[in-house]
């Protein structure tokens, strides 16, 4: 095998031009490893932010279906008050007979956020432009916060329901569940009837995220106007 040695250097200027080759050389090389890098983010945070807007529409799909509930559900609970001031426990364990969410119109779905948490704690989050990080940061936040008022809800409706089961129309027991539908009332009336439709309104203004279908919730758990005697139309 013939080796070739390296032309010798006679001049500054040669010297230089060498050095001007090789730093053009590792200029290219890391411009396109750059290229090559920032089209591969791209395509990470397209992926992200889309799969960013599928959890938050499920998430507003919850909020749209409690939104279109909400003013049966406070009927109910209005009614349900009514059953209890005038100790009519017939009635209020034939309404309660169903389960504790049952035709009442109380059901709660889950609050999405494992994408979110996969993706705030990956590289792709620094990727994303400033605003749009904070966009979603606060939109989650607000979901986080929205579990911790569904979570009391749903105990106060567990609550409610079994008291219901062992009303024997006692003053105290009546004060009791009176205050414990109250509660449950003003969630509907402070969340569903406020909040929910300020956030669902929003996000649409700002990303554009509209609810997915509530069809598959409303089938099983779309609320009931309750009658007198406990039974639902």
């Amino acid at each position: 095998m013939e080796i070739h040695k390296p032309n010798p250097v006679h001049s500054l200027k040669e010297f230089l031009n060498e050095i001007a080759i090789i730093i053009v050389g590792v200029l290219i090389a890391l411009g396109l490893e750059q290229v090559v890098a920032q089209w591969h983010w791209r395509n990470e945070v397209a992926e992200a932010r889309e799969a960013l807007r599928e959890e938050i529409a499920y998430n507003l799909r919850s909020f749209q279906f409690n939104v279109d509930n909400s003013a049966c559900t406070i009927r109910n609970l209005e009614t349900l008050k009514g059953l209890i001031r005038n100790r009519n426990t017939a009635a209020i364990k034939a309404a309660m007979s169903d389960g504790p969410y049952g035709q009442l119109g109380l059901a709660q779905f889950a609050i999405g956020t494992s994408t979110w948490e996969t993706v705030n704690s990956s590289a792709m989050m620094a990727h994303m432009p400033s605003g749009e990080r904070l966009e979603f940061a606060g939109l989650y936040g607000n979901f986080y916060n929205d579990r911790i008022f569904r979570l009391q809800n749903a105990n106060s409706v567990l609550e409610l329901f079994n008291k219901s089961e062992n009303f024997d129309g006692s003053p105290e027991m009546t004060r009791e569940l009176i205050e414990t539908a109250g509660a449950i009332q003003l969630f509907y009336r402070l969340r569903a009837q406020g909040q929910y439709q300020g956030t669902i309104a929003q996000v649409y203004q700002r990303l554009k995220i509209k609810p997915t279908s509530t069809d598959p919730f409303r089938k099983s758990s779309v609320c009931h106007p309750l009658q007198a005697d406990g039974t639902f139309k």
